[in-house]
């Protein structure tokens, strides 16, 4: 049995690594990935640095209500630079922000925290949350994509909430159009 995963409140944008996987059926899981090489900020790249994210599932995270978008990904990457996350619903932004990649090779479950500004959206509320990891700026050939969009509820699911999953993407930048989401959330990265 893996071991419990401690779950705390940090600032919005804090993000917490996880090393026990939680069962596959969990993930939404397909075959979504991404290989590719790229221009990395700052410079041209020397002729081996390379630009890879292999999308591999997006799940709603147990903690996720109206007031906290909690989402976990699977995916592997190398290379990566950066990573912009937004919480929206119909009413507009409720949280965005971009963070340099924890690390540029990794291969796992990240568990990605963000939180709603008030006023916090009422229970019922569509919420997407969309995550893009890979370059600056994002190219279909260099970065991965997820987005989930759920009706909140105001507690989350480990605490007697009954959030429900509307629709999941992942994959190659691009992939997860907002026009395909039941939702058009207002995506500026």
């Amino acid at each position: 049995m893996p071991p419990a995963i401690e779950r705390r409140r940090r600032r919005p944008g804090a993000r917490r690594r996880r090393s026990a996987s939680p069962p596959r059926a969990a993930l939404v899981v397909a075959a979504g990935a991404l290989v590719a090489s790229a221009a990395l900020v700052g410079g041209a790249p020397p002729a081996s640095a390379a630009s890879a994210v292999t999308a591999r599932g997006v799940a709603l995270a147990p903690s996720a209500s109206c007031t906290y978008g909690d989402v976990d990904v699977d995916y592997a990457e190398t290379g990566s630079e950066v990573q912009v996350v937004q919480l929206s619903s119909d009413a507009g932004v409720l949280d965005q922000f971009a963070v340099k990649a924890y690390r540029a090779d990794y291969d796992g479950i990240e568990h990605i925290l963000t939180q709603a500004r008030p006023p916090i959206p009422a229970p019922g509320t569509d919420l997407t949350v969309r995550i893009t990891i890979g370059t600056n700026p994002p190219a279909s050939d260099t970065t991965a994509e997820f987005v989930i969009t759920y009706r909140c509820t105001a507690a989350g699911d480990e605490a007697g909430g009954a959030n429900q999953v509307l629709f999941t993407c992942f994959g190659a930048y691009g992939t997860c159009r907002p026009a395909d989401a039941p939702l058009r959330p207002r995506f500026t990265g």
